[in-house]
């Protein structure tokens, strides 16, 4: 059974007949086709035909709707995904359509947002496409809420079949604009643990008792994929480009670090034998960049600057009043930066036995 997406909570996969007795309740409920032409479905027989139907998109096109399914329970939510329409809607023919239809009990939960914004992502990144559509009633506040915290904009409103919709579009243009800065998911661990490997150089090394940095990524691609440590996708934003992920930034309330930090130290005590005690690099009332880096190859570009921006402005969101760091004193351009960013010097510490720049920004 393919899977053509996830995020942290769902999984976007193939809709198979198994589905069809979820998918019954779902459309025959009145209220789940209240914006949809009131027509609900009356015979089980209905929604096989419809799921053979589905099937024979992917076979024709590559592409159909999608079960969204719980990743912690495998239960059937709905479906979504992209549907590749052949018809012509104001001007457009032969273009992908974003959609979702959840049963009842699971609105107001997210999973509709949740499921376009994958659908979006998997549009742009995997299927290269120029741009994305969708139609929603314009009575169905949800659905149109949804579809506009995906970044999908009204550009039209339009009669289909009788009911006023507003037309939405996305181009990947803009979508790159919109999602150069985004919260890391936990499938961005193998670039979160590159990243991070090459801001703390020697330090990861000693970590992992490994030789060389390729030895340390499977330490923390492991960590970085977890919740609740210092290196968690959860503490982590990530810039990315078209292409991939480029740059990172790591960071969290000071307050926490002897819990985040413990998960991890025990792991490398207890596998590899190795035994830390490192000192604290940050204290409660802080809000703590335990690690920024940006790729070789894009650095230069001010991808830095904007995600050290970016962790400043999550730091305020969550009422925060400091965002600390430290620098190492043999690194003048990091320091450099941060005073231009509006950091000041408060200090100067030792860690791990190195000489480092205590600095802070006042939120």
């Amino acid at each position: 059974m393919k899977v053509f997406a996830e995020t942290d909570r769902i999984i976007l996969r193939e809709i198979v007949m198994g589905d069809a007795p979820a998918m019954f309740e779902m459309d025959s409920d009145p209220e789940v086709h209240r914006y949809l032409g009131n027509n609900p479905v009356k015979t089980i027989s209905e929604i096989e035909d419809a799921i053979l139907f589905i099937r024979k998109q992917y076979t024709d096109f590559g592409i159909g709707r999608w079960a969204i399914v719980d990743k912690a329970t495998g239960e059937f939510l709905g479906w979504g995904g992209l549907k590749y329409r052949t018809d012509t809607v104001i001007g457009h023919t032969g273009f992908y359509d974003v959609g979702y239809r959840l049963l009842r009990k699971f609105w107001g939960m997210g999973y509709a947002t949740e499921s376009a914004k994958a659908s979006v992502k998997y549009a742009f990144e995997k299927l290269k496409l120029d741009s994305v559509y969708a139609m929603a009633d314009v009575e169905n506040a949800a659905s149109r809420n949804a579809l506009l915290k995906t970044g999908l904009k009204i550009t039209a409103q339009l009669d289909h079949e009788g009911t006023p919709c507003d037309w939405f579009e996305l181009s990947r243009a803009e979508w790159n604009k919109q999602n150069c800065i985004r919260q890391a998911l936990s499938t961005d661990a193998p670039k979160i643990a590159e990243l991070i490997i090459a801001a703390m150089d020697d330090l990861a090394l000693k970590f992992s008792g490994a030789a060389e940095a390729q030895g340390a990524i499977p330490l923390f691609q492991h960590f970085a994929g977890l919740q609740g440590n210092q290196y968690s996708y959860e503490n982590v934003l990530v810039y990315q480009d078209e292409d991939d992920v480029c740059g990172i930034i790591c960071g969290y309330d000071g307050a926490d670090l002897e819990s985040l930090r413990k998960p991890f130290l025990d792991y490398i005590r207890t596998e590899s034998g190795i035994v830390l005690d490192p000192e604290f690099e940050t204290q409660a009332g802080e809000y703590y960049i335990d690690s920024l880096s940006v790729a070789p190859d894009q650095q230069g570009k001010g991808i830095a600057k904007k995600l050290i921006i970016a962790l400043i402005g999550k730091a305020r969101s969550l009422g925060h009043k400091n965002v600390g760091l430290l620098v190492n004193v043999h690194n003048p351009k990091a320091k450099k930066l941060y005073l231009n960013l509006g950091f000041v010097v408060v200090n100067e510490r030792k860690f791990m036995g190195g000489d480092y720049f205590h600095m802070q920004y006042l939120v």
